[in-house]
């Protein structure tokens, strides 16, 4: 593996192109301006990708690891990769500066630039670098046994592209041993969390902010506390939010967060007002607050909507028999679909078919919810459910997601727990 298989070449690529597409600036002076900060911009991705691979340089696994030469000199690479960050964030929003000053606001719509024009809060369809998932042998709590998920993770870890290193949090050291041992991929890495209770790290690790992991509280209290780790193995600083707030209720194309009402409701004995200016900070965005669907009792907001680009959002509908059942279900996703409409964004609607029986868990089961995918750089992995409803769907992604591959995976075992892939997993 060598610091080339580190770099974000999708990144690399979209800086290389905005050097000729910003070739009609009006005037030279500040042409030249934009080329330089790209040029750093570049300097920097190249140094974060030499820093990477030297931290994930194999390490001899002993009891004195800790003392060893080349674990602090893991830890200096770790210290410099997040000024090497950190530069790069600082250096973005001047560039970023530079062309609303040139262009005026539409100097930043083009869904090929935007990406890398807005550091921070993280985007569903940002490149991706790693994948963490919670392995879920010997992980119990809230009433559940997660166990019998393990070949279901397997088969996931297996279709994740080889360029993304996949990080899996394991309860003990024998499970890491053992998983190891089964050489599941090439780029893998097992990290011991004996305080893991749950596998849904979307809602119990907090928002990926670039150089800083935006940690909310999380009930029980006691998961979203063994959680915080996270900010040491993604090299970010770590900043608490004194709110009650579970991650998949967010969703964001970069420029706006789109964030259940729930937020309100489990924060009630703080104003309205006031959880929206410590919302609105927190993220250094607007909010822009949804009703969610009743009859789904978790109502999360990545059940019903999700970008697939700066521009492009699909949002979930129903069939017939679901939306004469649930009218309000039918009413609060045609409503999202015609605000996100109005705000300039373009909507495809993905044809849902929740499966309307009991639970197997204490959370409602999300069987038939196909919006709660996973984007991995050009590849989507796509739950099934040995639905007639699936092909369709599957058909309906591979047509929208052009040049790139859709993966599928059978969902049923884990749908039934009460979410799907993109509830499981967190990106950096």
């Amino acid at each position: 593996m060598s610091p080339a298989d580190y770099s974000n070449n999708l990144t690399l690529r979209q800086y290389t192109e905005l050097v000729d597409a910003l070739s009609n600036a009006p005037n030279v002076q500040q042409l030249e301006r934009l080329r330089d900060l790209l040029g750093q911009l570049i300097k920097l991705t190249a140094q974060e990708a030499l820093l990477s691979w030297q931290r994930h340089l194999p390490q001899e696994i002993t009891d004195a690891r800790d003392q060893s030469q080349a674990y602090q000199n893991h830890q200096v690479s770790m210290e410099l990769q997040r000024h090497v960050q950190r530069i790069g964030n600082d250096i973005s929003r001047e560039f970023k500066q530079e062309v609303l000053g040139i262009f005026g606001p539409l100097g930043v719509e083009n869904d090929s630039i935007s990406p890398i024009l807005r550091p921070g809060l993280r985007t569903d369809f940002a490149p991706v670098r790693q994948l963490f998932l919670a392995y879920p042998e010997g992980v119990k709590g809230e009433g559940q046994d997660y166990t019998h998920l393990a070949i279901f993770f397997e088969q996931l870890i297996s279709l994740v592209p080889k360029e993304i290193e996949v990080v899996i949090l394991v309860k003990t050291r024998l499970i890491a041993d053992k998983v190891r041992r089964q050489q599941l991929r090439g780029r893998f890495r097992c990290v011991v969390c004996s305080d893991l209770q749950n596998i849904w790290l979307r809602d119990t690790v907090g928002f990926n902010c670039g150089t800083r992991l935006l940690k909310p509280r999380y009930s029980p209290l006691a998961i979203g506390e063994s959680m915080e780790m996270m900010h040491s193995l993604l090299g970010m600083d770590l900043e608490h939010l004194h709110l009650w707030w579970e991650g998949g209720n967010l969703v964001t194309n970069g420029d706006f967060a789109l964030v259940s009402t729930a937020v309100l409701q489990d924060n009630h004995t703080i104003a309205p007002q006031e959880v929206e200016r410590q919302v609105t900070e927190a993220l250094d965005m607007p909010v822009e607050w949804v009703e969610l669907p009743t009859a789904d009792k978790l109502s999360h907001t990545d059940g019903y909507v999700t970008f697939i680009g700066p521009r492009q959002a699909l949002v979930s509908t129903y069939p017939a028999s679901w939306a004469t059942k649930y009218p309000k279900d039918q009413e609060c996703v045609d409503l999202l679909a015609e605000r996100l409409q109005g705000m300039g964004i373009e909507v495809e609607r993905l044809s849902e078919n929740p499966i309307d029986e009991p639970a197997k868990s204490p959370i409602d089961s999300t069987v038939g919810i196909y919006v709660n995918f996973l984007q991995l750089n050009k590849t989507w992995l796509v739950p099934t459910y040995g639905l007639a409803s699936d092909e369709a769907v599957v058909a309906q992604l591979r047509r929208l997601n052009v040049g790139g591959e859709v993966k599928t995976i059978e969902c049923t075992e884990l749908a039934e727990l009460g979410g799907v892939l993109h509830c499981i997993s967190f990106c950096n």
